[in-house]
Formats: structure tokens, C-alpha cells, sequence
């Protein structure tokens, strides 16, 4: 019963963040859910993305180091 958004600031953010699993794998499998709903956007899209963002603000000086 929720109303639609307006996707376009929602598209540019999930972009960003699929650009930044590259170098932040860790949020990879949030972000594909999120990246799910583009077209169908609702209110609690926007705030799974915050959360997502809020997760990254506090991770800033984590670094993870791959070895092969």
C-alpha cells in the first residue's frame, strides 16, 4: 500500500555503490538486493540504502587485504 518514489537519485546512489563493490567487496550481496527494486522503488529501499551508506561511513578505515 506504500507510494511509488522517484527513482533517479536512487539509481545514481545504487550505481555508486555497485562501482564501489569493486574495491568494498563486503557489500556486494547487499547491494545486488537493493539493485533488485530499481524500477519498483518504495520507501523502505531508500532506507536499506542509507544503511548501507551509514555501514560504509563507519568502515572507512577498515582495509581488507586479499592475498592469492
Amino acid at each position: 500500500d506504500e507510494e511509488e518514489l522517484d527513482s533517479t537519485l536512487y539509481k545514481k546512489i545504487v550505481g555508486s555503490l555497485r562501482y564501489l563493490c569493486n574495491t568494498k567487496p563486503d557489500i556486494t550481496y547487499s547491494v545486488r538486493l537493493i539493485s533488485r527494486f530499481m524500477r519498483e522503488l518504495r520507501t523502505f529501499h531508500p532506507q536499506a540504502t542509507k544503511k548501507i551508506l551509514r555501514y560504509l561511513k563507519g568502515t572507512l578505515i577498515w582495509v581488507f587485504l586479499y592475498s592469492q
